[in-house]
């Protein structure tokens, strides 16, 4: 279903993220204010495995940590 060889649009840089807005579904690129440390432990994120899959279906939003098929 996902295709890891599929072209990437996008890069993350060593401390930025993406946030998907559930109303429209755009995605957002930033930076955290702080300490990236600090915030990690502030929202309670975990270290993702292999790689992290973001989907939509029937407008909702889904999260899977997964390592996408060759």
């Amino acid at each position: 279903m996902y295709m890891k060889g599929a072209d990437a649009v996008a890069e993350l840089g060593n401390n930025e993220g993406v946030y998907v807005d559930r109303s429209t579904f755009k995605l957002h690129m930033g930076k955290p204010k702080g300490d990236p440390a600090s915030e990690i432990t502030r929202m309670g994120a975990k270290e993702v495995s292999q790689g992290a899959i973001i989907f939509r279906s029937d407008g909702k939003l889904y999260i899977v940590d997964a390592k996408p098929s060759e």
